[in-house]
């Protein structure tokens, strides 16, 4: 399993704490279309990593992002088919300004339906591999074709 570096764990708990990601409740309740919970939500919740390079800022909240997502399959897996959430990163242009990349986990009670419209292809743009490259071969990484909006999508 993917987890955080330990220098920065009980900040990342916090962190999940803080967003309500570590509410399962929450992610079962039904919601219209998709929805997407950021690990973090204003930039003084990160201050933590403050003292790392870029890369490696974005590197350690990638791999939080990914964490957080395999602890919530493991409290959500009786949902079924029709339930489905991955780690999407917003933001790529920060990647090298200051690092501040924004995951979320991207989550739906409806992917037989939405599926064949979230049009997924290979990893191209930089923070697309740069993730590739943090989270290694158990990641899949993939972008977005359509939404003009330079998604990144993982599936761990």
């Amino acid at each position: 399993m993917i987890e955080p570096d330990p220098r920065f764990r009980a900040d990342f708990d916090r962190l999940v704490a803080d967003e309500g990601l570590d509410d399962v409740a929450g992610f079962r309740r039904p919601i219209e279309s998709v929805d997407e919970v950021p690990l973090y939500s204003r930039l003084g919740q990160v201050l933590f990593l403050g003292r790392l390079a870029n890369r490696e800022r974005a590197a350690q909240l990638i791999t939080a992002g990914a964490w957080q997502l395999g602890r919530l399959r493991t409290g959500l897996a009786d949902l079924g088919p029709d339930f489905r959430c991955l780690l999407v990163l917003l933001d790529g242009e920060r990647l090298d300004e200051d690092g501040l990349v924004t995951p979320a986990i991207w989550y739906t009670h409806r992917w037989r339906e939405l599926s064949p419209r979230l049009r997924l292809g290979p990893a191209r743009s930089d923070l697309a591999r740069f993730a590739a490259e943090v989270l290694g071969p158990d990641a899949l990484v993939e972008e977005a074709v359509t939404d003009g909006i330079g998604r990144v999508y993982i599936d761990v």
